[in-house]
């Protein structure tokens, strides 16, 4: 589960069309992993709970891309990897 790092003062923020093209997945598949507490929840900016009102904090992703696995090549020794 990722959970939200304190919040800077003036955080970076990210929008929808950048999250989507930094990670590569559909907005459903987003959605889910959202859901599912394995990707950081967007801030809402408006009150309205439009999904064009929100935005997520780039440190979190930062966070979040941090702790992906990395692929070993097929073949490789772990020791080769590091």
């Amino acid at each position: 589960m990722v959970t939200p790092s304190p919040t800077p003062s003036n955080p970076k923020l990210v929008f929808r069309k950048e999250v989507l093209a930094r990670v590569r997945v559909s907005y459903p598949a987003l959605w889910t992993w959202m859901r599912d507490g394995k990707f950081p929840l967007p801030v809402e900016l408006v009150g309205s709970g439009q999904s064009d009102h929100v935005a997520w904090i780039e440190a979190e992703i930062d966070e979040w891309f941090a702790t992906r696995p990395r692929r070993v090549p097929k073949g490789a020794k772990l020791a080769e990897v590091a």
